[in-house]
């Protein structure tokens, strides 16, 4: 297939265009920052960018790895979160709208736009209510798709990551963490240690990615992205200690930081159905997360 990958320098972006190629796909790329690596390059800073590519150019699936993934940085900036995550969204559904209709449009989200869901796993037709101004913006991200699949015919897809890590990223919990033991900083947390996420590693990421793209609904449908089991935040942490052989004690504020929530696990049936199965436990991806992180 003939993908374009936008947000190609981002953390899923980098390894998806990596996954994609392994299987031959003819991979094209667009990002802010220009790298090399793809059949084609595309540096797209202003909107009309995107008229430009689809004018000129036919692809069968776009996927969108781009935008602002911080929490914090939503609270400091929302006008920019906003920017980068609903105007874009709205700025590539309209050119694809344009000039290449019949490209199939897969929207990255994310498992913030439920919040604090009231019952675990959490399936894609629970209620969203995003806690931060970048799950409310990842969720009209996802109306937008969804309405130009109504209106205007637009194959789009959607898949609400939840909790991923591993080789190449460098923020939130784990690159957290291991800054802290290098610069031997305090270990000292924010919440009661009890909160869970569910981690998924992006090797993982990558091939789910895949499944959907490959046989997933473009009709405006969405899939949880998960491995469907929640890990408390102490756990994690302590399994990271473990694996860099650091037996320093943890401790929690007992303060939750404001945006955070407090309990995820996915129900991840609808993606499963397609093929998918995730393949990494957390502990041997926290393993090869700090064989990357040691250089």
């Amino acid at each position: 297939m003939k993908i374009l990958v936008i947000g190609s320098e981002g953390f899923i972006g980098k390894s998806l265009v990596r996954y994609l190629q392994l299987r031959q796909h003819d991979i094209w790329c667009a990002d802010i920052q220009k790298k090399t690596g793809c059949s084609e390059y595309f540096q797209t800073i202003a909107p009309e960018a995107f008229d430009d590519i689809f004018q000129n150019n036919q692809f069968e699936v776009c996927i969108n790895c781009a935008g602002s993934a911080s929490v914090p940085f939503s609270i400091s900036e929302p006008l920019i979160d906003f920017t980068l995550n609903v105007h874009l969204v709205a700025n590539i559904l309209n050119a694809i709208q344009k000039w290449n209709n019949n490209c199939k449009f897969l929207q990255l989200s994310s498992a913030a736009v439920y919040g604090n869901p009231k019952t675990l796993p959490i399936p894609e037709n629970a209620t969203l209510s995003p806690v931060s101004p970048y799950g409310v913006h990842k969720m009209h991200a996802e109306q937008i798709c969804q309405y130009f699949y109504r209106y205007f015919k637009v194959q789009t897809a959607i898949v609400r990551v939840f909790s991923a890590y591993g080789t190449g990223l460098k923020k939130q919990l784990f690159w957290d963490v291991f800054n802290r033991i290098e610069s031997n900083g305090s270990l000292q947390f924010f919440g009661t240690g009890n909160e869970t996420r569910d981690f998924i590693n992006i090797d993982d990421v990558t091939r789910a990615i895949g499944f959907v793209a490959d046989k997933g609904t473009f009709e405006g449908n969405i899939y949880n992205l998960a491995a469907g089991k929640q890990t408390t935040i102490r756990d994690a942490i302590q399994s990271f200690l473990e694996v860099l052989k650091c037996d320093r004690p943890i401790t929690f504020s007992g303060e939750n930081r404001i945006g955070d929530p407090l309990f995820w696990e996915a129900d991840i049936r609808k993606i499963s159905a397609l093929g998918f199965s995730p393949q990494v436990s957390l502990k041997e991806g926290l393993k090869n997360y700090a064989l990357w992180l040691k250089g």
